[in-house]
């Protein structure tokens, strides 16, 4: 399954779990890391790495949020926020 197709509850847990498979995958990490170091040092590697996210990432979570509801929008992003606002990181881990 595509993780931008996962039902809206695990969309979170599946970008995650996705990117962690891609930095832990021998083939990708070694490309991912040149990436973030060049993109550190040069303007236009950052513009194109913006680019990039905000199209790969944010454009496709944008629809998939415009596709719910406000309250189960609020159900899926609240806790998280409400976990940065309290600094409390211990209750970071889903419940499943």
């Amino acid at each position: 399954m595509v993780v931008w197709q996962s039902p809206p509850a695990d969309l979170g847990e599946r970008l995650v779990r996705q990117m962690l498979r891609n930095w832990r995958n021998p083939d990708h990490e070694p490309v991912l890391r040149a990436v973030m170091q060049i993109a550190g040092n040069e303007p236009a590697v950052q513009e194109r790495l913006r680019y990039i996210i905000e199209r790969s990432i944010m454009r496709p979570s944008a629809q998939a949020l415009a596709s719910m509801d406000e309250d189960d929008i609020v159900a899926l992003i609240a806790p998280a926020v409400q976990r940065y606002l309290d600094g409390d990181v211990s209750r970071a881990r889903s419940p499943r």
